[in-house]
């Protein structure tokens, strides 16, 4: 029981260290992926600033899904 109390609350904190630096390395991929789309986009379209913004949201559209269950978009 002791060495449970000892090193449960170690695994915890290891177990849930992991967990937050995935979702970390999750947002820089979409934040690099995002600025990709963007600067091609505006290569193809002359660097239009309105289309590189939508070519940027629209590359992060699949993060903000459960946002818009929430504000009661996604009917």
């Amino acid at each position: 029981m002791v060495e449970a109390a000892i090193v449960m609350p170690l695994m915890v904190f290891i177990i849930l260290g992991v967990v937050q630096l995935t979702m970390v390395q999750h947002a820089r991929l979409m934040t690099e992926y995002a600025a990709f789309n963007a600067a091609r986009a505006g290569i193809v379209w002359n660097a239009d600033p309105w289309v590189m913004e939508n070519a940027a949201i629209i590359s992060l559209m699949p993060t903000y899904e459960g946002l818009a269950d929430e504000m009661g978009l996604m009917d």
